[in-house]
């Protein structure tokens, strides 16, 4: 266990309550602002229009919150007397919620009521496994197998329909990363007097992303990096054995691979760094040895996931794509605490010389995640370095003082004010609900030309209907959709989705020009309405509700738009009728 506060041996900065928060305001000075001085890459992104750099923000956080650390001597991480277990009640107790949760919002789907989710991108990636073709490497995934797989071979040992057995996968994946937060939260060597609250806390950020209905926002992925980072411990910490640790954790490292890039990584440089640190205390060649050959294991790892192409779309956020700019509204910086706190948790142990500890891989995991929840930093994402997370929300629950205004702020400010918000009605409120209950009607101009639906594609989304020619439908995925790869090709990408660069634009304009004789099926909108960026990532008032923002930054990069697409389409094709119940439009190549 971590030296509690009132151990002797744990040695104290000397630094006041003024100048701790002077140092962590020019911290937040140089996160908040010098990013904006730092060129970044055209992409479509809130970050590229307002000209700020993520990876900037990140790497200033990191050096600012250890430099905190060391000019503390890691204070602020010290915790009360006692300890308490994790009763099993709370993991059966939370499982249920969590199996209710998920059964009620599979009904509303089921029902078309669930709004926005990421159903409609994980379904559609899942029948076209179910239809034949290869992820990575014909069509656009950016998870691991294993968020994609279950639901396939589920549906395909049961005779039943993808759909189930997409919603079956999810529903364990839900039960299962839960059984990971449980341990995570068990096996922290911290003094927790109330480890439950610890672990409630943490189950409460984490169940709001049921309303996603993506598998890609359950915590098996979520905290798949941690769990594997306790499990690597918990061998060292049985064994002894530097090889059998090795041998766990590049395991570890290809489990992790087959969720998600990140989790891979967050394992590398998390168990890695923490080898290292043991190797450094023994000093025996043997030991090096073993280092060595877990950096080659994880070498040989993602060379071969990189060879089966599972990297390819991670270029879309490696660029820029999607980000938001880091805001400094009161919610943003709550969370960012979090890891302020886990970090000096971090030095306090390494200065106590206490090695012995699962606190140093989880921080470590978590550092190098930070950078990917300071991309898309709404208030969500930026939960999600969930190594580090757990680390410092326990912290915060362990020192008394803190967790009053923390956790009262957090309530306040994330979770009850936008509530009010959204039962008042507010524009914040608007947005809010636009995203979480928006209708999937069609369009009143499209019920107007129902009339003239073709009955050749009329069905066609279904799959059941025979097809006299294929059709490329590159930008609109039609909604439900059971794909018939004979009838619909969808291209690489789904729709616009994960479409960022300019050089991401050209390679969409080059899958046309491979189909020249193929009719393009687009949405019944108007070209421009529909081939184009969310409004989510060229609309800085967004900011406000997803980072709780008060202030916006203003233009400063023209947005990169599909305006390249437009142009194409309407010089290569003529638009048809409209049919799929006036839902889409057939547009036919010009002949030439």
């Amino acid at each position: 266990m971590l030296l509690a506060a009132s151990s002797p041996s744990s040695p104290d900065s000397g630094r006041s309550i003024l100048q701790k928060a002077l140092f962590l305001a020019c911290v937040g000075a140089a996160v908040f602002f010098v990013p904006y001085l730092v060129p970044v890459t055209p992409s479509i992104s809130l970050s590229y229009i307002a000209g700020f750099s993520n990876k900037t923000a990140a790497i200033l956080f990191v050096l600012g919150v250890v430099a905190f650390a060391v000019f503390t001597r890691g204070e602020i991480a010290k915790t009360e007397e006692g300890d308490s277990a994790l009763p099993v009640a709370a993991l059966l107790v939370s499982s249920a919620i969590v199996l209710a949760l998920c059964l009620m919002k599979m009904d509303a789907s089921i029902h078309g009521h669930a709004g926005y989710t990421e159903l409609e991108y994980a379904l559609n990636r899942q029948e076209l496994v179910a239809a034949g073709l290869r992820p990575y490497s014909q069509f656009e995934y950016i998870y691991g197998p294993f968020l994609l797989y279950p639901g396939y071979l589920i549906a395909r040992l049961l005779h039943t329909s993808q759909a189930a057995g997409y919603y079956t996968s999810w529903i364990a994946q839900w039960l299962i990363g839960t059984v990971f937060m449980w341990l995570v939260v068990r096996e922290l060597d911290l003094h927790l007097r109330f480890r439950l609250y610890v672990y409630a806390a943490l189950f409460f950020i984490e169940i709001f992303a049921v309303q996603n209905l993506g598998v890609n926002y359950t915590p098996f992925r979520a905290y798949s990096g941690a769990f594997f980072v306790v499990v690597c411990y918990w061998v060292w910490r049985r064994t002894n054995d530097p090889w059998k640790m090795a041998l766990a954790s590049a395991v570890a490292v290809a489990l992790g691979l087959m969720i998600s890039m990140e989790a891979a990584v967050a394992v590398t440089i998390g168990v890695g760094g923490y080898f290292i640190l043991l190797a450094l205390r023994s000093r025996l060649a043997s030991f090096w040895a073993a280092v060595c050959s877990f950096f080659v294991a994880c070498g040989v790892c993602f060379a071969v996931a990189a060879h089966a192409g599972m990297f390819l779309s991670a270029g879309s956020f490696a660029s820029g794509g999607f980000n938001f700019p880091l805001l400094p509204s009161i919610s943003t910086c709550l969370i960012l605490f979090v890891y302020v706190v886990a970090v000096a948790v971090l030095y306090r142990c390494l200065l106590l010389r206490n090695l012995d500890t699962v606190v140093i891989p989880l921080v470590l995991a978590g550092l190098k995640t930070l950078p990917s929840a300071m991309g898309r930093c709404d208030l969500g994402h930026l939960f999600s370095a969930t190594p580090a997370l757990v680390v410092g929300v326990a912290a915060i629950l362990a020192m008394p003082t803190v967790r009053k205004w923390w956790v009262g702020l957090v309530l306040l400010v994330i979770y009850l004010a936008p509530a009010a918000l959204l039962l008042r009605g507010k524009p914040l409120g608007h947005r809010i609900k636009h995203i979480f209950i928006q209708s999937h009607e069609a369009e009143p101009a499209a019920k107007e030309n129902a009339s003239t639906t073709s009955p050749l594609v009329s069905t066609k989304v279904l799959g059941s209907a025979p097809c006299d020619t294929q059709y490329y439908e590159p930008f609109d995925i039609s909604w439900p959709t059971q794909v018939n790869v004979k009838c619909v090709d969808t291209g690489y990408y789904f729709g616009n989705e994960l479409l960022s660069t300019p050089q991401q634009v050209d390679q969409k304009i080059q899958e046309m020009r491979e189909r020249p004789h193929e009719p393009l099926l687009l949405s019944s909108e108007s070209l421009e309405k529909q081939i184009a960026p969310d409004e989510n990532e060229t609309d800085m008032n967004v900011l406000r509700g997803f980072e709780g923002a008060y202030w916006v930054p203003r233009e400063r990069n023209v947005p990169v738009t599909f305006k390249k697409i437009v142009t194409y389409v309407r010089s290569h094709y003529v638009p048809g009728p409209i049919v799929a119940r006036g839902n889409m439009r057939i547009w036919y190549p010009i002949a030439r």
